[in-house]
């Protein structure tokens, strides 16, 4: 039992990296002084191999990650889902900032009302903060000694 619980949180330690390090490729992406100034706070051009391609990644920390809120805090699961795509219940008549989805990053959608840019992929960043800030949660719910072990049972 001791062992698989060090496992999930091996785990999950890797999640959250892998998660960090997409909010990095999101930030270099669409912001230029960024990723000048993390070139410069690596001085290594191979090291910034380390940052994915957010839109090849993605995908897959998201489906991984889904399934570990499935089953740890499945009260979180909706909000998490939310973040990535527009709620099934409501229709979105437009689209701004409150209802951008990192779906629509993915997509490279940017949206214009009178020639005004109104919202574009760089605003998915703060959905992606909040989705890492929901797997984060998930490690605290680990450390926890509130935190049923009978959970990790049943998830195992």
């Amino acid at each position: 039992m001791i062992k698989n619980l060090e496992r999930y949180k091996t785990d999950l330690d890797n999640l959250i990296k892998k998660g960090d390090l997409l909010w990095v490729a999101l930030m270099v992406e669409y912001y230029p002084d960024v990723k000048t100034k993390f070139k410069k706070l690596l001085n290594d051009p191979e090291k910034l191999k380390i940052i994915p391609d957010f839109n090849k990644e993605y995908q897959l920390w998201y489906s991984e990650v889904l399934e570990l809120i499935r089953q740890i805090i499945p009260s979180r699961l909706d909000d998490f889902i939310n973040y990535y795509k527009p709620n099934a219940k409501s229709q979105r008549k437009e689209i701004d900032y409150e209802n951008y989805t990192i779906s629509d990053c993915l997509n490279g959608l940017v949206v214009t009302r009178g020639g005004q840019r109104v919202v574009g992929p760089e605003d998915a960043i703060k959905k992606l903060e909040q989705q890492l800030n929901i797997v984060k949660s998930l490690k605290r719910k680990f450390e926890s000694t509130l935190f049923d072990i009978q959970q990790l049972l049943q998830a195992d």
